[in-house]
């Protein structure tokens, strides 16, 4: 017992010494969006996380504040729900910037597939302007990036791998946000395909 209690004070020694941070996750469903909330000093780092993409589109809205506090929400639908997707957007920001003060970064990625026939240029064209209207409604000054994730064609992929499609998108296909505590961390944008900075440290 005694031999326990001395590897749990000396774990506690290192983790208070090194500052070491914790994470914690988030999983955002399809039809839906979270945000999460990380402070400096905390030492618990945030992750969102959506799986079982196919020709969906991902939303990820950052703002920081002068005091260091990090908000982070994620949004998952149907490229073709954009009304849906833009409520929920809406209501995430209204949440995240409730009694707070000097926004000073503030970023909205869209993540969107592309398939041969560009045949969801409409809607994405559509959630775009929508959501910029939204971010010009909120705030004096909005970084807006649009990415293709990949050239996917869901129609074709569907129906060479009808027997086990969806196991493929919920095995292979996600988008991960991870977002530290320590400001003077990047903050990190992760899917089946690589990482990237979305948010670089000044």
């Amino acid at each position: 017992m005694k031999k326990l209690l001395f590897i749990f004070y000396i774990f506690l020694l290192i983790s208070f010494s090194t500052k070491m941070s914790f994470a914690m996750e988030e999983i955002v469903t399809m039809d839906d969006g979270e945000f999460v909330i990380t402070k400096p000093n905390e030492y618990i780092d945030r992750i969102l996380y959506t799986g079982q993409i196919s020709a969906c589109t991902i939303t990820v809205v950052y703002l920081e504040f002068e005091n260091g506090t990090r908000k982070c929400a994620l949004t998952h639908y149907p490229m073709r729900c954009i009304n849906s997707n833009v409520e929920k957007i809406r209501d995430l920001i209204q949440q995240m910037i409730d009694g707070e003060v000097n926004i000073t970064k503030k970023v909205i990625l869209i993540s969107a597939a592309e398939t041969k026939e560009k045949e969801f240029a409409g809607p994405i064209n559509e959630l775009e302007s929508k959501i910029k209207q939204l971010a010009n409604d909120t705030f004096d000054k909005c970084e807006l990036k649009i990415q293709s994730y990949d050239q996917f064609d869901v129609e074709e992929f569907i129906e060479q791998h009808k027997d086990n499609a969806f196991q493929y998108f919920d095995d292979n296909r996600f988008h991960k946000v991870i977002c530290p505590s320590d400001i003077s961390k990047p903050v990190i944008l992760e899917t089946w395909l690589g990482k990237t900075n979305l948010i670089k440290t000044t």
